[in-house]
């Protein structure tokens, strides 16, 4: 695998605009709904998401949720290990939820997406990233094992003994995404789509290059955008749209846990 000096050198001259293109999206989206002091969950945190780091000092409390404990927890002010279908938790604890590829990953997307809506405050948003499954990639990740992904995996980010969740992509579409998540009660305002191939060609300099000039010309003509790799979303909750389950047994037991 290239090392990370040689893949910025070969962006520099192959696709200079990659970086900007595949992660601005999600760095403006943070600029423009951290609010001072802001209260954040970071949903299927793993091992924290990389990207809330740059944010950490406008973030007031940073909490993380996931189904496993991470090795280091210092990353946030908070873990609890749950499933993101019931987070205990009160309602509106949040200003932004942020979900970093977690979607492909749940098997009941519109109760996570519940879930989210019930402890987002008003005029607050979630921020997700996830692959999207009519593009090519994907259809070809779909028919292969997790233990390719896992090999996968480790040749990308040199990862050991470190298991891809197994993934079921059942909201990785623009319109099953847009149907469950107006079902929970949250609007859109941004759903895009953007192309990054070039990370599954890490192999050589070659290979490289070629995944960069790939995704260049994908990104490029306008004609590509419903098959482009990667959807990324910003819904916000409006104020006075609270879900159906506010007096419900399940809400209750969580007001419970947490007086």
């Amino acid at each position: 695998m290239i090392d990370a000096k040689t893949k910025e050198k070969l962006r520099t001259v192959f696709y200079p605009k990659a970086e900007r293109v595949v992660f601005e999206p999600v760095r403006n989206a943070l600029e423009k709904h951290l609010p001072p002091e802001a209260r954040v969950l970071d949903a299927g945190c793993g091992e924290g998401t990389w990207i809330l780091r740059e944010f950490r000092n406008k973030i007031g409390y940073l909490v993380g949720v996931d189904a496993q404990i991470p090795r280091d927890k210092k990353r946030m002010d908070e873990f609890i290990l749950c499933n993101l279908e019931n987070i205990p938790l009160a309602d509106g604890t949040f200003d932004v939820i942020i979900c970093y590829f977690v979607i492909e990953h749940l098997k009941q997307p519109q109760k996570v997406f519940a879930e989210f809506s019930r402890l987002l405050a008003d005029d607050g948003v979630i921020i997700f990233r996830t692959p999207n499954i009519v593009s090519p990639l994907f259809v070809l990740s779909r028919l292969t094992s997790i233990h390719w992904h896992n090999a996968i995996k480790r040749v990308m980010v040199g990862s050991q003994g470190v298991d891809a969740f197994p993934t079921f992509y059942k909201c990785n579409t623009v319109g099953k995404l847009k149907r469950e998540l107006k079902a929970a009660g949250l609007h859109r305002g941004v759903l895009d789509s953007c192309e990054q191939i070039q990370g599954y060609f890490t192999f050589s300099r070659i290979s490289y290059a070629i995944g960069l000039l790939v995704s260049r010309a994908i990104q490029s003509c306008p004609l590509t955008k419903p098959f482009r790799s990667q959807l990324i979303g910003v819904y916000l909750k409006q104020a006075g749209n609270d879900t159906a389950r506010e007096n419900s047994p399940d809400n209750m037991r969580r007001q419970a846990y947490i007086a």
